[in-house]
């Protein structure tokens, strides 16, 4: 049980204690008062007309009255808030009453929102962000002793620990909370991590009787849209869990919805630009609020990091007319000239709004693109013959890169290499954008591993049968299948061929919707379609990539002269494919079930295979590029085999830095960081250089679902009870449920008497002490009429007055003396005293005057005559 200060007073000690608060001061000012013995001798009949003109002085009992209402006033202040005077004086007026929480232990399981609108700024200046932090610090410091805390941070879908706790020292929370807590431009999505919470509660140690839950956030839509309690909601059970054990508050940093505009997209019309080609780019801008935004302004600037400048440049800068609430504008830049790509290597476009607003970090969007000299393509040669039209490779290498043609006719790089010199470790695979293995025999896991390490860095690997293949149709399903875990999208079958020279086999076929994406759109018109679907086939193999399962079946074999069967009406006629698409890694596999060569068709001697193969190259090494990335996603570059085993050095925003340890991994020496948590430009280099350069975006804005750059908010009647919601932590009613006892008293008025009283006594004694400097000695009129002595001086006969009053007394030869002949009215000045000395019972220092003689005139009882003084300095 708590007792207030001072709860020993009882009225009578009080009143004793009164007695004694104000008789002491008055006892101590009689008995120490100076005393005075008046000898009647001739000078003193000068002084008494003077003591008769003078008042009686009172600046001694004013000091008096003050000390002692000093003590008294502290000695009230004191009493004051005792129980019985808070009886007295609630019986002199009642006051207001209010509710006390006598809250017990508590575990508080706090969780800071960490997400891209918690960055927004705020009326104050702040952000959202460090709003929460400084609520959470002042929750965490105005706990009770003996609490305990456990602290989280929302990344994404993870309400990551920070102090997994519970922890009792609260500055080693706090310290936690300032040094491991840091705003991010993710998202976060609190339904999934209500799970996690609600683990953390029921785990809850026991010596914990209450517990409470306090989220910290911005109640921004896109986090909260599902994690609102409501009974139709999947997360009701989760709820249920967490409010039967805890007390729930919602602490909202943001309290308003605020307007924002953000870049939404920024794109390239030809996703894979190459050097010296005219390119565009479109900028599209989100109105994100409730009223029309004209004349946007959009800057775009350029860098060329690669060619060793790390700025970027301004190229260009852009308006948009009107933004209508809700919808989105475009603007297109062309990049030509100056303006275009010079260069071979990463390039980075940044656009940017040139009127910022509140969420600063969506107001820009770049894009990292390595802009090549060609396409890369390595060709890699199954069928070794001594005729150049018998090899599986000869007619792809041409249709890639026909004869006689110069660089600037086609893109396309191709070079043919043979099985052997594609797995010699002098092959290196870094500026290779797609391999094509062309009916390549018995392949071996180290041929699957280095196909692995292409898609790994985000290339393309082509796969073309033929007779080779066929034969090797177990080690293809053993090394390149692996039941599902390698790169075929489906385990080979049979080779299906025709039944005699005069059947007319099979010939391509594609659904409607495939012309219409690429690499078939430049065959949608019908005159091009029909040259492509008249080329005959007589041989191809079997795969199993049924419809509607992993891979995109772009085309399938259909019997010549016959309707091409449709897969969604007949049934058990599945078509086999003849050309597949799938995603491994973040590259792309294609497989051809038939050959490049003359072998199992006539197409390669056909006008429509050139442009085919021209287009699928373009189109599948058309990837995202890797060196553009979400917030979150890890950072992997690859580097030369040779610099495995070094380390790499990353700069990023706000300073980052950090040094990665290449690994030798996928035939590269590899290079991995995985805290992308801010958005915009991280750079990564070998040997100081920064040459390799990732642009890290904010989430891309979809029309059809929430974002975290809609800074429109849940509503707070939405949190139904017994959730709270709150503006400051300290407005949190702890409820019975959870262990809280609520208690009706009336407001106590000893605190606020106490505090007058004690601050009263302060002035009091402030007062004192400047009346007591005013009424010293200091401050006569005979100190005043002295002569100004030096300090050195001063310092020496304070010096001396103490070492005098230190030394034992009396000393020997030392007597007192009665009064002596003042030259002065007797007044206080320096250390000389009044004509009077005061009275001493000890033996003489020197012998008593003597009587004064009548001069020759007889005349008697003159003033001058009189005794000898007594020396001055003494120790009074």
């Amino acid at each position: 049980m708590m007792y207030p200060p001072f709860a020993v007073f009882t009225p009578a000690l009080a009143a004793g204690a009164a007695a004694a608060a104000v008789a002491v001061p008055l006892a101590i000012h009689l008995l120490f008062r100076k005393r005075y013995q008046v000898v009647p001798w001739a000078a003193m009949r000068f002084l008494v007309v003077a003591e008769r003109r003078h008042k009686r002085r009172i600046d001694q009992w004013l000091l008096l009255l003050l000390r002692t209402a000093a003590l008294a006033l502290l000695l009230f202040a004191m009493l004051a808030t005792t129980a019985w005077a808070e009886r007295l004086w609630q019986a002199i007026k009642p006051g207001t009453t209010e509710t006390i929480n006598n809250v017990p232990r508590t575990h508080h399981v706090i969780v800071i929102d960490t997400s891209l609108s918690m960055t927004a700024k705020t009326e104050d200046g702040q952000t959202r962000f460090e709003r929460a932090v400084a609520q959470a610090e002042h929750l965490i410091r105005s706990g009770n002793p003996g609490d305990g805390y456990t602290l989280l941070k929302m990344t994404g879908t993870l309400a990551e620990p920070v102090v997994p706790g519970p922890s009792n020292d609260p500055e080693k929370v706090v310290a936690a909370l300032r040094a491991e807590v840091k705003p991010t431009h993710g998202t976060a999505d609190h339904t999934a991590a209500l799970p996690v919470i609600a683990d953390i509660i029921t785990r809850s140690p026991r010596a914990y009787p209450r517990r409470q839950l306090t989220f910290i956030s911005d109640l921004q839509r896109a986090s909260w849209a599902n994690a609102v309690p409501r009974p139709e909601n999947s997360t009701a059970e989760v709820w249920q869990r967490i409010t039967a054990r805890a007390d729930v508050v919602v602490v909202d940093t943001a309290r308003d919805d605020v307007n924002n505009l953000a870049v939404a997209d920024l794109a390239l019309a030809d996703p894979m630009p190459l050097v010296d080609h005219p390119a565009a780019v479109t900028v599209t801008v989100a109105n994100l609020s409730r009223t029309e935004r004209k004349n946007v302004r959009v800057d775009l600037l350029l860098g060329r990091p690669s060619g060793g400048s790390d700025s970027l440049v301004a190229i260009g800068q852009k308006a948009i007319d009107a933004i209508p609430p809700g919808l989105r504008g475009t603007v297109k830049f062309d990049l030509s000239g100056p303006n275009g790509f010079r260069d071979r290597g990463i390039h980075v476009l940044q656009a940017k709004l040139v009127e910022g607003d509140d969420l600063p970090a969506d107001d820009s969007r770049a894009l990292a693109v390595e802009v090549r000299d060609g396409i890369h393509a390595l060709l890699v040669d199954g069928r070794a013959d001594p005729l150049p039209e018998r090899r599986a490779a000869t007619y792809l290498n041409f249709a890639l890169f026909p004869l006689h043609a110069s660089p600037g006719l086609t893109p396309a790089r191709p070079r043919v290499v043979t099985p052997g010199e594609f797995l010699d470790p002098v092959c290196d695979l870094t500026g290779v954008d797609c391999v094509f293995l062309c009916d390549v025999p018995n392949p071996t896991s180290d041929l699957a591993a280095k196909l692995d390490a292409v898609l790994r860095r985000g290339g393309t690997v082509v796969i073309g049968l033929g007779p080779n293949a066929a034969a090797s149709r177990t080690q293809y399903n053993t090394v390149l299948y692996r039941e599902g875990n390698g790169i075929l999208p489906g385990a080979l079958g049979d080779t299906v061929t025709v039944a005699s020279p005069d059947d007319l086999g099979f010939q391509l076929h594609a659904d409607d919707d495939e012309y219409r994406k690429a690499p078939l759109v430049s065959f949608n018109d019908d005159r091009f379609r029909a040259g492509l679907t008249s080329v005959p086939f007589q041989t191809y193999m079997k795969l199993d990539a049924p419809p509607g399962g992993r891979a995109r079946r772009i085309m399938t074999f259909a019997r010549a002269g016959a309707a091409a069967p449709d897969p969604k009406t007949a049934a058990g006629a599945k078509p086999d494919p003849a050309l597949v698409e799938w995603g491994r890694h973040r590259g792309r596999v294609y497989v051809f079930t038939s050959t490049f060569n003359e072998g199992w068709n006539a197409w390669p001697r056909l006008p429509t295979f050139p442009p085919f193969w021209g287009e699928l190259l373009k189109h599948c090494v058309a990837n995202p590029d890797r060196h553009t990335l979400r917030v979150g996603e890890p950072i992997e570059e690859f580097f030369p085999t040779s610099a495995a085993g070094l380390e790499a050095g990353l700069s990023g925003p706000d300073g980052l830095t950090a040094h990665i340890r290449l690994e030798l991994e996928d035939e590269a020496g590899v290079g991995r960081f995985k805290n992308t948590a801010v958005s915009g430009l991280y750079r990564m280099g070998i040997n100081g250089s920064r040459d390799r350069v990732f642009a890290v975006n904010v989430a891309e804005i979809d029309p059809a679902r929430a974002s975290e750059s809609d800074l429109r908010r849940t509503d707070r009647s939405e949190f139904r009870a017994p959730v709270q919601v709150v503006d400051d932590p300290a407005e949190v009613k702890p409820t019975g449920e959870s262990g809280a006892v609520l208690t009706t008293a009336p407001k106590p008025h000893g605190p606020f008497l106490a505090r007058f009283a004690t601050e009263f006594a302060l002035l009091v004694l402030a007062t004192e002490l400047l009346l007591a400097w005013r009424f010293g000695p200091s401050r006569t009129a005979a100190a005043a009429s002295a002569a100004p002595r030096s300090a050195l001086a001063k310092r020496l006969q304070r010096l001396a007055g103490t070492l005098a009053a230190l030394l034992p007394w009396p000393w020997p030869g030392s007597s007192s003396s009665r009064c002596s002949t003042p030259s002065a009215p007797a007044t206080r000045s320096g250390s000389s005293r009044t004509a009077c000395a005061p009275r001493s019972k000890r033996p003489r220092a020197y012998p008593p005057p003597p009587r004064a003689r009548a001069p020759s005139g007889g005349s008697t009882g003159s003033p001058r005559s009189s005794a000898t003084p007594p020396p001055t300095g003494a120790w009074w």
